[in-house]
């Protein structure tokens, strides 16, 4: 039974028309209009409001808020009205009322294609129009009527528009990041089809990267069948160098002082091409040290792999030296979401051949092969930033390791020990900052990690203690199998990168049979200069290893100087 036409209209459009473009073609240049504020409101209430959009921005934010209504029910959503002023633009919309109606079909030119779907379902085959070069499409009642037991039926026509694909970006700030590599970033390469969702997440996939940061929201124009996205981009200092003096207690040689090391250089952006290289060194007790890099490669082949290199080399006083090197394969799988695939070759070789300190410790020569599944979030990450921030890093490994026999060594050593295993590994680490009130931020980081195996050697668990992971200890103090770590800032910021903090560490950690749960606290603050960064902190720990007491307390001095 055909519907009255009071009660619905069968000829009803339910997408903008296309009214196209705040361009003026002339004399051979495009001009770009930018509306400087805009307005939304649904049913006279205010929806959102837009900064700095083009009429081409403002006529896709629009269709894609009808689209969500329509999606709910409200069929007959439409535009009521655009008013404009010098500087601010107001931007009405009507809801209607709620109805459901079942899609028999679609017709596009001379084909139709059967549905009979809710039309909240099909929104998103309208989306993968918008996002396969179709930003312009458009559907429309072509009728309704009433079925059995008094549902609505329709039938919709689609009109694609024209086909877009992108075209080189306009940047309106000179950088000298070269340009493909932001077009990779933003996944908008020239002479693919435009993808209405890529637009949206621009500002989101810019944090990608540490040295580009958006000064105004992104904007778009459309002309001769292209896309081109103009952007506003500052450079941000993201390399730096990090030195830091640790005066520690001396626990080799009786109640003397010893000083302790760290350097780290971060050099991001390598020949503007968003390449990363990473060294940092660190002496942390008498006769030990510690060595990472580490290199980053995004875009191998202006594909979208990420290529990630890294060594590690420990060396453990006169006893024994560990090292690892990396190999890693990544892709970006949704905004800032990183899926990578590792292949690991750790190794340790023992340096002594006291057969007492062996035995008594535990440590042995081998070598395990890992293969690692890794999820991340890449943000730009600032330490001592006033700002709500958020990161994580989980993974996953398994592989074979070997425990070889050192000619040193007498045979019986390895009699009781399975020198070939499947060895299993878990890390997770996650942390953010949260403003409380005010200047006031609270800063939270937890870490944990796991090895099973059944042949646990020393030299191959995990190490922690110190700055970087649990404050009121020496470097590298814990030996861990297992472990849980908590570390909880209370920030008072005076500018936007100096702060009075207050700090509380601990741990639960098992290796074998023990486990102990060590905790650390104290003061500290960071100091924005014009060369650098700060940092001072005064730590006391406790532990069933370390009495609670001011002679074991810890003093970090450190420098961070960014370029």
């Amino acid at each position: 039974m055909p519907l009255k036409e009071d009660k619905l209209n069968c000829k009803c459009i339910i997408v903008l028309t296309m009214k196209r473009y705040l361009f003026f073609i002339m004399a051979g240049f495009v001009m770009h209009i930018t509306i400087a504020q805009v307005a939304v409101y649904v049913d006279g209430k205010p929806f959102k409001e837009l900064n700095s959009v083009s009429g081409d921005s403002l006529h896709l934010f629009t269709n894609r808020i009808l689209n969500e209504l329509w999606r709910d029910g409200y069929l007959f959503a439409t535009q009521d009205s655009l008013s404009h002023s010098t500087h601010f633009s107001r931007l009405y919309l009507h809801k209607g009322r709620k109805v459901n109606v079942v899609v028999d079909s679609i017709i596009s030119g001379e084909t139709q294609v059967k549905m009979n779907h809710s039309y909240n379902t099909i929104g998103s085959y309208l989306d993968n129009l918008v996002d396969a070069g179709y930003p312009f499409a458009m559907l429309a009642w072509d009728s309704l009527y009433t079925g059995k037991r008094g549902l609505i039926h329709g039938v919709l026509n689609l009109n694609p528009g024209p086909f877009i694909e992108n075209d080189t970006l306009h940047l309106l700030s000179p950088v000298k990041t070269r340009k493909d590599f932001i077009q990779r970033t933003l996944d908008m390469r020239v002479g693919e089809s435009y993808s209405e969702s890529g637009f949206q997440n621009i500002s989101q996939k810019i944090k990608r990267v540490s040295f580009l940061k958006l000064k105004s929201v992104p904007d778009i124009g459309f002309s001769g069948g292209k896309a081109k996205v103009y952007l506003d981009l500052q450079e941000l200092p993201a390399s730096s160098f990090e030195g830091v003096i640790g005066i520690l207690p001396n626990q080799a040689q009786g109640d003397k002082l010893q000083l302790t090391g760290y350097l780290d250089l971060q050099l991001a952006n390598l020949f503007s091409t968003g390449r990363a290289l990473s060294m940092k060194w660190q002496k942390f007790s008498f006769q030990s040290q510690q060595l990472d890099l580490a290199y980053h490669h995004p875009y191998l082949f202006n594909s979208k792999i990420l290529l990630d290199f890294g060594f590690n080399l420990v060396k453990q006083d006169t006893t024994f030296i560990n090292r690892r090197l990396e190999f890693g394969v990544g892709t970006y799988l949704w905004k800032n979401i990183i899926f990578n695939g590792n292949y690991i070759r750790f190794s340790g070789n023992l340096t002594t051949s006291d057969s007492d300190i062996i035995q008594d410790q535990g440590i042995a020569d081998y070598k395990t092969d890992l293969y690692t599944l890794n999820l991340s979030n890449s943000v730009r990450e600032d330490d001592f930033q006033f700002t709500n921030d958020w990161t994580f890093k989980v993974g996953f490994s398994i592989g074979e390791k070997s425990i070889e026999k050192n000619p040193n060594i007498p045979t019986s050593f390895y009699d009781s020990l399975d020198q070939e295993t499947t060895l299993f590994k878990f890390d997770l680490s996650t942390r953010l900052q949260r403003i409380l009130f005010g200047k006031t931020t609270i800063f939270y980081q937890l870490t944990t990690g796991g090895i099973e195996n059944k042949e646990i050697l020393k030299n191959e668990l995990y190490r922690i203690g110190g700055l970087k992971s649990l404050r009121g200890f020496n470097e590298n103090f814990f030996y861990a199998q297992y472990f849980i770590s908590n570390r909880l800032e209370l920030r008072q910021y005076f500018e936007s990168r100096s702060y009075f903090m207050v700090f509380y560490d601990n741990m639960f950690y098992k290796t074998n049979s023990f486990t102990d749960i060590p905790m650390g606290l104290g003061v500290g603050f960071s100091l924005a200069t014009s060369n650098g960064l700060f940092n001072f902190a005064y730590a006391l720990g406790s532990s069933d290893q370390q009495a609670f007491n001011f002679t074991e307390s810890k003093v970090h001095l450190g420098f961070v100087s960014r370029f």
